[in-house]
C-alpha cells in the first residue's frame, strides 16, 4: 500500500492559523489549520462547505499588532467531521507567495527537502522544460 504522504508533491507541516473565505454568495468560512503545504491544507471548522467549493481564502499571520493575510484561491477537495482538505490553486501576490513558502520552511522538519521541492516548481506548479522554453503547467 502507497502511503498519501508520498505521492504529495509537497511536504506537510503541522501549523495553526486561522483561515477565513472571501465570499459574497456564500456564508463565510472560519475555521484553522491543522496542516499546510505549498500545495494545500486541511481547515479544522464547523462551517458547512461543499466539495468542490472554489474561492479566495485567506490565511492570517498573527503579527502582534495587526493579522497580515496571506490570500489564495483555494478549492475544497475533501471532507471529514473535523473540517475540509483544501487545494491552493493559487497564490496572490508576491507578499502572500513569501509569507507562505516562509511559513512552510521555518516549521518543516527537513529544509533540505523544502528546499529540494521549491527547487521542482515555480511558485506552485511542477516546473516542465521543452527545449529552451520552461512551461507552467
Amino acid at each position: 500500500m502507497i502511503d498519501v504522504a508520498d505521492k504529495r508533491e509537497f511536504t506537510r507541516v503541522q501549523i495553526h492559523i486561522e483561515v477565513e473565505t472571501d465570499d459574497d454568495h456564500i456564508k463565510t468560512m472560519h475555521g484553522e489549520t491543522n496542516n499546510l503545504s505549498m500545495g494545500g491544507f486541511f481547515v479544522e471548522t464547523r462551517d458547512k462547505m461543499e466539495i468542490g467549493y472554489e474561492g479566495k481564502m485567506e490565511l492570517f499571520l498573527d503579527g502582534g499588532f495587526e493579522r497580515v493575510p496571506i490570500e489564495v484561491h483555494g478549492k475544497v477537495v475533501r471532507a471529514n467531521k473535523e473540517g475540509y482538505g483544501v487545494e491552493i490553486v493559487k497564490v496572490y501576490g508576491v507578499d502572500s507567495y513569501s509569507h507562505l513558502k516562509n511559513l512552510v520552511m521555518y516549521n518543516a522538519p527537513d529544509f533540505s527537502k523544502i528546499q529540494a521541492e521549491f527547487d521542482k516548481h515555480c511558485g506552485i506548479r511542477p516546473i516542465e522544460t521543452r527545449g529552451q522554453i520552461t512551461v507552467i503547467d
